[in-house]
């Protein structure tokens, strides 16, 4: 699920911010396009949630960071057709100021064109696709990225305030299983640039003609622009990857995205004042790449440390607006992309309120009313109308902030298909598999649309035909489970069906998926939780003098960056007026949840003001090391070197230390202590990791004490193998 809530209030009285020193009014502006229909391909090339993601953004930019709608031009489908790309382009430009906040997304196909460019490396331009682009025999109508440099520049020359958003990707297709979700390129187009037709833009002097060039070695690994510095690019993928198309919920109520702007989406609506594009993007490739191994989002440009979108100074109140009412009845300004759970319940307040004080606004604003969600769409929801303090004081415009959140379901939703063949009757195993993750707390039997995870016997094979499930493993000596991601990847290593207690062990590793998964997943769902900001996590790198210093993403990407050998070590600073209890965990490549810090304890006191450094002393350092079984089988397109990303989870509380024991996959303990069972974060590891939460469970997250608070912060890295 997204966080719960749209995101804190930016609308001041003229939805602008000042900028500094030159006594004007910053505008904001958006240029947002959603393709999912394209004219000139077959259906198969057809996308699903481009328009949504770029309805949602709309929607987040306007009721989350006050971007007035006159100033946010939306592109969707027929409307996105080269020129008018073009002119939307040309127009956004004309009427960007000085120092205004821009921002561009582009949710559609990516793909690549022969280039014209003698300078090309790969002789390939990479392009977006315009719905009325083709191939072969139709004329290509791709937008080269060339020509979109030539649009930065110019809205460089006014603005530093530029964050692009790219959801797409200019991949080649790869063969993976055919569980592996829609992603968002076509082929590329390698005809002679005589025979492409291509319209090119004018040459003016101020289009990408003008344009200077850059050799490809300076190109971030998203391969989309150079990097000249004066924007924050956001991109689905690296260069050779996909950008996956995902869907959110079941049956009718299922809604379709792209894996990035989804996550982003959820970061973007989680935002406090000071929030910046780092911290979103962190959290967001952790959502991206553990559901889509193969899918890692990068962020490029200089000013990957600014505060989102330019807001600053804004009173922080996180909430969804109230967009029409009638017969008890209510509809919700957000929906799955902001964040919103069927079940949970929301407090309503006046239009003009800026700050909720304390458990059901005590101290704050008087209540107006209390409404709970049931059901939720793509962009909005409808709610019951559980109390009124007077009869029509629930009016359009008030706004709903969140005092009841409903955790869906925790179990890891998993398919055993039938074997496939009409002469053979299900095996005795795969019945048996199917039964076993009926049983099991944290697992739950789903179809081909709701899995995370798919379970096949593969039966004995030379080769893999086509239409054979997992084709990555073309040759099976005999038959074998095999456990496939939605990215079509190994998510276990491979068990001979015969075995001695292969099934058992397919099931367990499930549930350690499961674990893992959810102990990832695991963050304060309370955007008023106290530790916020109070709690500085950093990982380090030591440097050829031996000398520690914090860690930065590569140069050219988002990640943090090691090799294997390498040591990392890290910085907790507690900037709280109390003292906090701090426990790291590291979960790593293969699904293993370890404790890295304090070794062997609950949690480590730290006190007001203090600061702890973990692994810089000489004899105690934590070198990275490969898991000898990774990866469980060569993929096609696999990087070399081999990567995989792994996560250092802190987890501060207040008032007394949590045993994390419960998480680490090393022993499970089988019931919390009773002292925790009061404890919020006790409940949700329960929920998680325990199989509870099999329906939604409202969680209130305003009750713990005062001196009971807790938060996470992830770090995530990119780990490297020396030599391939």
């Amino acid at each position: 699920m997204w966080p719960d809530v749209l995101g804190e209030s930016v609308a001041c009285a003229d939805a602008s911010l000042p900028s500094e020193g030159v006594g004007r009014v910053t505008g904001k502006r958006a240029l947002l396009i959603g393709v999912d229909h394209y004219a000139k391909f077959p259906p198969d090339k057809q996308l699903h949630g481009c328009v949504n993601d770029a309805e949602a953004m709309a929607a987040l930019l306007e009721d989350r960071f006050g971007f007035p709608p006159d100033t946010t031009t939306l592109l969707r489908n027929e409307e996105a057709d080269q020129q008018g790309i073009r002119d939307a382009a040309e127009a956004l430009i004309a009427a960007t100021g000085p120092d205004d906040v821009v921002v561009v997304l582009y949710s559609g196909h990516g793909s690549q064109r022969s280039s014209a460019d003698p300078t090309e490396g790969d002789g390939l331009d990479e392009t977006i696709v315009p719905h009325d682009s083709g191939r072969r025999p139709n004329p290509n109508l791709d937008i080269a990225d060339k020509e979109i440099n030539g649009w930065v520049r110019r809205l460089n020359a006014k603005t530093a305030n530029l964050t692009l958003i790219f959801d797409c990707c200019h991949s080649g297709t790869i063969t993976r299983d055919a569980f592996g979700e829609t992603g968002r390129s076509v082929e590329p187009d390698l005809r002679p640039v005589a025979e492409m037709g291509l319209v090119e833009a004018p040459a003016d002097g101020a289009g990408p003609a003008s344009d200077v060039r850059e050799a490809d070695t300076d190109r971030g690994p998203s391969g989309w622009l150079p990097i000249f510095g004066r924007y924050v690019l956001i991109a689905g993928c690296m260069d050779a990857e996909l950008s996956h198309e995902m869907e959110v919920g079941e049956g009718d109520a299922a809604v379709a995205h792209g894996a990035l702007t989804y996550f982003l989406g959820q970061e973007l609506a989680a935002a406090q004042p000071g929030t910046t594009y780092r911290d979103a993007f962190e959290r967001a490739s952790i959502g991206v790449s553990s559901r889509y191994g193969d899918q890692h989002p990068q962020m490029e440009g200089d000013a990957r440390d600014r505060e989102l979108f330019g807001t600053r100074d804004i009173a922080p109140l996180r909430f969804v607006p109230v967009s029409e009412g009638t017969d008890g009845q209510v509809t919700l300004g957000g929906g799955a992309i902001h964040g919103l759970a069927a079940g949970s319940e929301w407090d309503v307040y006046p239009e003009s309120t800026k700050r909720v004080e304390g458990p059901d606004g005590a101290g704050g604003p008087e209540r107006l009313g209390r409404v709970r969600v049931d059901r939720v769409g793509a962009l909005s929801s409808t709610a019951t109308l559980l109390e009124e303090t007077t009869a029509g004081a629930v009016v359009p415009g008030s706004r709903a902030v969140e005092a009841v959140h409903a955790f869906p379901d925790q179990r890891l939703a998993v398919e055993v298909p039938d074997p496939g063949s009409p002469s053979m009757p299900e095996p005795e195993p795969v019945a048996g598999i199917r039964a076993a993750v009926e049983a099991s707390p944290l697992l739950r039997a789903a179809d081909e649309h709701t899995a995370e995870l798919r379970v096949y016997l593969v039966p004995a094979r030379d080769t893999a035909g086509p239409g054979d499930p997992v084709p990555q493993l073309p040759q099976v000596a005999s038959p074998s489970w095999v456990v496939v991601g939605r990215d079509g990847r190994l998510a276990t290593p491979v068990h001979r069906e015969d075995e001695p207690g292969a099934s058992e062990v397919v099931v367990e590793n499930l549930e350690k998926l499961a674990r893992y998964r959810r102990g990832l997943a695991l963050a304060n769902p309370d955007p008023a939780a106290t530790l916020l900001g109070k709690v500085d996590f950093a990982l380090m790198t030591r440097g050829p003098d031996g000398s520690w210093a914090d860690a930065t993403p590569a140069s050219a990407g988002g990640q943090i960056e090691y090799a294997e050998g390498d040591p990392v070590a890290f910085r907790i600073v507690n900037h709280h007026t109390e003292p906090v209890y701090v426990t790291v965990l590291d979960f790593g490549l293969t699904g293993r949840i370890a404790q890295v810090h304090p070794p062997g304890g609950a949690a480590d006191r730290l006190d007001p003001g203090l600061e702890i450094r973990v692994g810089v002393e000489p004899g105690r350092e934590l070198p990275l090391e490969f898991p000898a079984d990774f990866p469980f089988v060569a993929e096609p397109g696999q990087a070399a070197p081999v990567e995989g990303l792994e996560t250092l989870k802190l987890v501060a509380t207040t008032g007394r230390p949590v045993d994390f024991d419960l998480l680490l996959q090393e022993g499970v303990r089988g019931a919390d202590d009773e002292d925790d069972a009061e404890s919020p974060i006790s409940l949700l590891l329960s929920m998680a990791l325990r199989g509870q939460g099999s329906r939604d469970v409202p969680v209130q997250r305003l009750a713990a004490p005062p001196d009971e608070q807790w938060i996470t912060v992830d770090r995530p890295f990119l780990l490297r193998r020396k030599g391939g």
